[in-house]
């Protein structure tokens, strides 16, 4: 059995998916399973795959009709065979170590469910400046799910997530935005975890305001609110916190916007 499945939710992502493809199969730690699961692509995107699958036996291709990165992600999952898992969407890239060092992190610490880690924008920055880094861990910092309500660990994106692969929790089908904001407060609330201080993965684009579904800022603000919501109707915060970190939510939206404005 690997020791971990890789996802890999792709849609139409012919531009950087070499770039992705190459850094998994670039990893350090070469015991992975590698799911991708093709969300109803219209371009050459299932003829990248199949030309990575025809070369590499770790790679298992899926198929679905066009219904979103999370229903994607939900059917990788539920076909992954490992005891860990991790996530990286298509326009982004892995250091070569990301999954050794968070993996040898988790299972020397048992009781951790879930980790991330720092991302970085490739602005200006080659993919092999990247690749040639060394990272370190400068300290490990506990999650704690009523602090991630109201600040953000460092952009620690899907693509930087690694947690054991449990079956009571799964990315919410009915957002489009947010859902691994949602996502991590759930295990958070949940399960333990913690936030490795090293930049591990890399973006072609901004976390917002630059392409892909988090362009639309308001939308994405929208799918932030609809987390606090859904968190309120399951019981995890109560009222007073679910509307608190909604008001909080909308000033950080304001500061988005003008930030957008002045990039």
């Amino acid at each position: 059995m690997p020791k971990i499945s890789i996802i890999i939710p792709i849609y139409n992502a012919e531009k950087h998916l070499r770039e992705c493809l190459n850094s998994v199969i670039s990893q350090t730690l070469r015991d992975i399973e590698i799911i991708c699961v093709d969300d109803g692509s219209v371009d050459k995107s299932m003829e990248i795959i199949e030309e990575y699958a025809s070369q590499d036996n770790r790679f298992i291709i899926l198929k679905q009709e066009n219904s979103g990165p999370s229903k994607a992600r939900n059917f990788g999952w539920d076909s992954a065979k490992s005891d860990y898992i991790a996530f990286i969407d298509s326009d982004d890239v892995w250091h070569p170590e990301k999954l050794w060092l968070q993996y040898q992190y988790m299972i020397k610490n048992y009781g951790i469910y879930y980790s991330c880690h720092k991302k970085i924008v490739l602005k200006g920055a080659s993919i092999n400046e990247f690749n040639n880094m060394t990272p370190k861990v400068c300290h490990i910092i506990k999650m704690k799910p009523f602090r991630l309500l109201f600040k953000h660990y460092s952009n620690g994106a899907t693509s930087s997530f690694m947690l054991k692969n449990v079956d009571d929790i799964r990315f919410d089908i009915r957002k489009k935005h947010s859902e691994d904001y949602l996502l991590t407060l759930q295990l958070l609330f949940k399960y333990k975890g913690v936030f490795l201080d090293c930049e591990l993965s890399a973006s072609f684009k901004e976390t917002y305001g630059d392409g892909g579904l988090s362009e639309d800022l308001w939308k994405m603000e929208q799918g932030d609110l609809n987390t606090f919501n859904v968190l309120r109707e399951q019981g995890y915060i109560g009222i007073f916190t679910y509307l608190s970190a909604s008001i909080f939510s909308l000033v950080k939206y304001l500061r988005r916007c003008f930030i957008c404005l002045v990039r």
